[in-house]
C-alpha cells in the first residue's frame, strides 16, 4: 500500500542516515508523487504533516525541515496537476514557507558524514513550485519577493552550494509569468542597489560581513540575469537587471 508506506517514509526525512533520508525516503516519495501513486487523501495528509515540520525552527531539526520542504515541493508540483489543496490552504502553506526561509539560520550545504542538509536551497525549491503553480497570483508573488531577498543578500557566510541559482529560479519563474506588476519587480530589483550592512557597496570591502553580502548578492543578480537572458521580459525589468549586473561587475 503506497499510502501507508508514504506515511512511514515521511518519518525518515529527518534521518542523519543519508541513504535512508535521500535515497529511500526522498527518492521513493518523489517517484510515487511523479507517477501518481498516492491517493488525494494521502497527499493531503502528507502536506499537513510536512507543513508542521517546516515550522520546527531549531538547528537540530534542520534535516527534517529541509527535506520536508523538498517533498512539499513535489506535493505542490502534483497539486498543480491534480489539486488537493483549497486556495486558502495553499495560501497558508505559502505564508509558512515564506516565514520559514526568512527565518532560516542553517546555511549548510553538503556535510561530510551527513550528506545534503541544504535547507535554504530546498525551501527555495518549494517557493519555486509556488511560482509555477497556476493558482499563484499577484498577491502571492508579492509574498515571495521579500522572502527570497532576505536570503539572497545574506551576510552570514558566502554561498557555496548553488543556493543563489535556486533562489534566482524562483524569481525568474515569476518574471516569465509577469507576476507581480512590472513596477513592483523593478522597485524590488532596485533595492539591491544598496547593501544592508553599510551605506554603499563601495564600503563593503572593510568587513567579512560586507564581503559576504557582496558575494551573495552578486551571485544572485548574475544568476537571475543569466536565467532570464533568453526570455522575452518587460524592457524595464531587463534594463534594471542590466544596470545591476554592470554595477556589481565593477565592484572588484
Amino acid at each position: 500500500d503506497f499510502d501507508l508506506l508514504a506515511d512511514e517514509l515521511s518519518d525518515c526525512l529527518g534521518s542523519s542516515d543519508s541513504e535512508l533520508r535521500d535515497e529511500l525516503a526522498y527518492g521513493l516519495l518523489a517517484n510515487w508523487l511523479r507517477n501518481d501513486r498516492l491517493s488525494a487523501q494521502s497527499r493531503h495528509r502528507l502536506i499537513a504533516k510536512l507543513t508542521t515540520n517546516l515550522q520546527i525552527s531549531s538547528i537540530d531539526s534542520s534535516l527534517v525541515r529541509s527535506f520536508s520542504a523538498l517533498i512539499l515541493s513535489e506535493l505542490l508540483r502534483a497539486d498543480a496537476i491534480s489539486e488537493v489543496l483549497s486556495s486558502s490552504e495553499r495560501k497558508q502553506l505559502l505564508q509558512i514557507t515564506a516565514a520559514t526561509i526568512s527565518a532560516e539560520n542553517d546555511y549548510r550545504g553538503f556535510v561530510v558524514g551527513i550528506g545534503w542538509v541544504h535547507p535554504i536551497a530546498h525551501e527555495a525549491d518549494l517557493l519555486w513550485r509556488f511560482a509555477l503553480h497556476p493558482d499563484t497570483g499577484v498577491e502571492d508573488a508579492e509574498l515571495i519577493l521579500p522572502a527570497i531577498r532576505t536570503k539572497a543578500i545574506s551576510s552570514f557566510q558566502p554561498y557555496s552550494f548553488n543556493e543563489p541559482d535556486r533562489m534566482a529560479r524562483v524569481i525568474a519563474s515569476l518574471v516569465r509569468r509577469e507576476l507581480p506588476d512590472t513596477q513592483v519587480l523593478v522597485n524590488w530589483l532596485d533595492s539591491f542597489a544598496v547593501p544592508e550592512n553599510v551605506s554603499s557597496w563601495t564600503d563593503v570591502f572593510g568587513s567579512i560581513e560586507g564581503m559576504n553580502e557582496l558575494h551573495n548578492t552578486k551571485q544572485f543578480i548574475r544568476s537571475l540575469s543569466d536565467q532570464l537572458s533568453s526570455s522575452q521580459i518587460d524592457p524595464e525589468i531587463q534594463n534594471k537587471l542590466e544596470e545591476l549586473v554592470k554595477m556589481f561587475t565593477s565592484l572588484i
